[in-house]
């Protein structure tokens, strides 16, 4: 690693610290067409810390289109940025279908509808409201 990576991973750390978050992963297993998933027994639940960007009209959209299996869009305004190190640490990745509680201000729980990485290396995750419990 350069010089840049040991001082942007202190500095993803510091934000973390100021701006973050307690969150809980828990991972599900895919629910496929006819219903919501079950928990993953293969990726355990975590808790860490994320920066939460919250929006009010975070919703999911099911839009038939005109194909025979039909398409799922996801309107995902809210989102979290992970720290890459935080993300390392969870020893697996986050996946579409997995759901994050909210658990520090509002106990809220959101499902994952995508997973990027972020402009500095960090792990930006959507999510759309509506989770149900596991």
């Amino acid at each position: 690693m350069s010089l840049f990576d040991d001082i942007d991973g202190s500095l993803q750390a510091a934000m973390d610290h100021v701006f973050g978050e307690a969150i809980r992963v828990l991972p599900q297993l895919a629910g496929g067409n006819y219903g919501a998933g079950a928990p993953d027994p293969a990726r355990p639940p975590l808790d860490t810390r994320a920066i939460i960007s919250r929006a009010p009209n975070t919703g999911k959209l099911d839009f038939a289109g005109t194909s025979r299996r039909g398409v799922e869009l996801s309107l995902a305004p809210s989102e979290c940025w992970m720290d890459r190190a935080a993300y390392a640490a969870l020893g697996y990745a986050i996946r579409p279908g997995d759901i994050i509680e909210l658990t520090e201000k509002s106990c809220v729980r959101v499902t994952v509808s995508n997973v990027a990485l972020g402009d500095h290396r960090d792990i930006v995750i959507h999510f759309t409201a509506g989770a149900s419990a596991p």
